[in-house]
Order: C-alpha cells, then sequence, then structure tokens
C-alpha cells in the first residue's frame, strides 16, 4: 500500500487500528450553522484521522450527530443564544 503520489503522507499499514491513526477534535456550532462543524469533521475522517470528535452547544449536538454519524459527539455548555459557552 502506498501513501499519497508525491510522499506527501506516509502509507498506512493494512493491520492499523483507528486508534493509530489520530484524534481529531471539531469545536464549533450554534443555532443554524451545525452544518461547518459537521463537514469538518466528515473532511478529517476522509483525510485519514482515526476518530473525530465534534463538541458544540449541548442543544446543537444532536443536529450534528444526525448530520455526521460516523463521527463522535461531545456536547459543551452553551450561553442563552445556544453558542459554546
Amino acid at each position: 500500500m502506498s501513501g499519497l503520489p508525491g510522499g506527501l503522507l506516509p502509507a498506512r499499514s493494512p493491520a492499523a487500528h483507528k486508534g493509530d491513526c489520530g484524534h481529531v477534535l471539531v469545536i464549533g456550532g450554534s443555532v443554524g450553522l451545525t452544518g461547518a462543524p459537521a463537514l469538518c469533521a466528515l473532511g478529517a475522517l476522509r483525510a485519514g484521522a482515526g476518530r473525530v470528535t465534534a463538541a458544540g452547544p449541548r442543544s446543537q449536538q444532536p443536529i450534528v450527530a444526525v448530520q455526521a454519524v460516523e463521527v463522535m459527539t461531545l456536547p459543551l455548555a452553551e450561553t442563552k443564544e445556544q453558542g459554546v459557552s
């Protein structure tokens, strides 16, 4: 198995586990703005991250969880406007 053309990334071992390939934390989102953290998290998975967590306002966490089912979510404290506190 080879890495990207030009040697930008090393080849991943066929025996690699998701825990061997890094963990990305995406923090963001608010009312009506849950798409950006969901897309960012999915992009991190497609780029090769082993695990990805999307953290955002508690009230918006279920929306992100539905948009990006492959991603772990972490609800954070929020302001009265439902942004990250």
